[in-house]
């Protein structure tokens, strides 16, 4: 018995395609089948014939081929569909096996770029599919004159490099004697011959211990409160600081020499800076002749707000 209530029947790909909306079922037309239960079902309804038992719908590619019968819009949607999704293809292809070509490098100025795309190892014709930027910037950043470092891959042949160096700010003396080169963080520098860095115009730091490597960072608390001091000399009209000269060797002091100033100045490991400002104070009253002194010692707290100063003629 024929089921009289409409067919409610699910949207395909081709029905979405379609910019018209279906026409709804003439008068008088032959009444639809209910909407079958199971997915086996539903390939089989849609010929009496092939309800009767004859060879299922996937049997034949052709015959479905023969079924599928678009409007001539929806032929033209699902070509442009195919040609941007086959350029789309082709294009990621093609710029995924791309050479390298250009390499660049900014940022840099003790390193030569040469030096960073030889230890990232990028060489020209390199796939660009196969550069992974983490790994490079991994290998780069092991350098000891790498701070941080970026990379990004620039299709369709081309990858940048932005670089951060690390710069030196004190000469530092080992105690067999030999020196090295540190930046504001304690990292022992070795620079290149050709890096264009003045050695003798940065302040000498002596007493920093046994010989580290190249990328090793002192452990002193001491030396990083004498490298942010030195940071703060010129602010506080000390001279030129490429003849200051720093002892670090003592684990309660710090003794400074400063050109046209007293002989020593001892100064405390913790904060410094506040001893140095009451030397700054006394320093301008007349009368005291604080430069002339052959050993000026600030440790010694006073009252709150005050200094205790021992002056050595």
């Amino acid at each position: 018995m024929w089921d009289l209530k409409p067919n409610r029947r699910r949207k395909s790909w081709r029905d979405w395609l379609s910019l018209r909306r279906r026409r709804p079922p003439r008068v008088g037309a032959a009444p639809r089948l209910p909407h079958p239960a199971t997915r086996h079902e539903r390939g089989r309804r849609s010929t009496p014939a092939l309800r009767a038992g004859g060879p299922p719908r996937w049997a034949s590619l052709a015959a479905r081929l023969r079924g599928l019968r678009l409007p001539p819009v929806r032929m033209l949607y699902a070509l442009a569909v195919l040609w941007i999704g086959l350029g789309l293809l082709v294009g990621g292809w093609a710029m995924w096996h791309a050479p390298l070509r250009e390499v660049e490098v900014r940022g840099n100025r003790l390193l030569s770029g040469q030096q960073l795309a030889e230890r990232a190892g990028l060489v020209a014709g390199l796939p660009m599919g196969t550069i992974d930027p983490y790994v490079l910037a991994a290998r780069m950043a092991s350098h000891p004159l790498v701070r941080s470092v970026d990379v990004r891959r620039i299709f369709p042949n081309q990858v940048r490099i932005t670089v951060t160096e690390r710069e030196p700010v004190a000469r530092i003396v080992f105690d067999n004697g030999t020196q090295g080169l540190i930046d504001a963080e304690r990292v022992v520098l070795d620079l290149p011959s050709a890096a264009p860095v003045d050695r003798e115009a940065l302040p000498l730091i002596v007493g920093a211990g046994a010989l580290q490597p190249p990328g090793a960072r002192l452990g002193d608390t001491g030396l990083l409160e004498g490298l942010h001091l030195l940071s703060e000399l010129y602010a506080r009209g000390l001279g030129p600081v490429s003849q200051v000269r720093m002892d670090v060797s003592s684990p309660f002091q710090l003794l400074l020499r400063v050109p046209r100033h007293a002989g020593v100045l001892v100064l405390p490991k913790e904060n410094p800076a506040f001893a140095l400002d009451h030397y700054m104070a006394l320093s301008n009253i007349d009368g005291l002749a604080l430069n002339a002194a052959r050993r000026v010692d600030l440790r010694l707290a006073g009252e709150p707000g005050r200094q205790r100063v021992i002056v050595a003629k």
